[in-house]
């Protein structure tokens, strides 16, 4: 199902971009992700980022094998990535958090964490996912996951 809905999403839309990202949970999502994106859409560069990247950039990043990759916040890093692909991203790039393949090796550029003041910057509108129904509907579904500690988890146990 992930194929054909991704093989569908890049014939009608013919990103510039793709961007991934997630946490070390998303590892095999993202594997056959950008497995599918190469299959499919082998022109289209990706950029993976969000904690999978921070934490544990290099292995992630030479295991995954996206294009790029930006470390800690990406929202300015990612969009003057999009602005340099129209006229082509250089072999090693300025950007502070971005990383690169060269050579099969992977190349980042300084940790910069002057981000400014956080709490200015617009929170994300999540709702075109749906969201706040999901929080409707489901949010019984974990409360006792936050209420009650669980000693001893295994498999089968929750």
């Amino acid at each position: 199902m992930v194929e054909t809905k991704l093989k569908e999403a890049l014939a009608n839309i013919r990103p510039d971009l793709i961007g991934l990202g997630g946490l070390c949970t998303e590892y095999h999502f993202l594997k056959d992700a950008i497995e599918i994106i190469r299959k499919h859409s082998p022109q289209t560069p990706i950029v993976l980022g969000g904690g999978i990247i921070n934490n544990d950039a290099e292995f992630i990043f030479k295991a995954l094998r996206p294009d790029f990759c930006v470390r800690g916040e990406a929202e300015e890093v990612a969009g003057r990535i999009g602005g340099e692909l129209e006229r082509g991203i250089p072999a090693a790039c300025e950007h502070p958090e971005f990383g690169i393949l060269e050579n099969g090796n992977a190349q980042f550029t300084r940790l910069d964490f002057h981000y400014g003041d956080l709490n200015k910057r617009a929170f994300p509108d999540y709702e075109v996912f749906g969201v706040q129904e999901m929080m409707d509907k489901y949010w019984l579904a974990a409360r006792n996951l936050f209420r009650y500690p669980v000693f001893n988890r295994g498999p089968g146990r929750l």
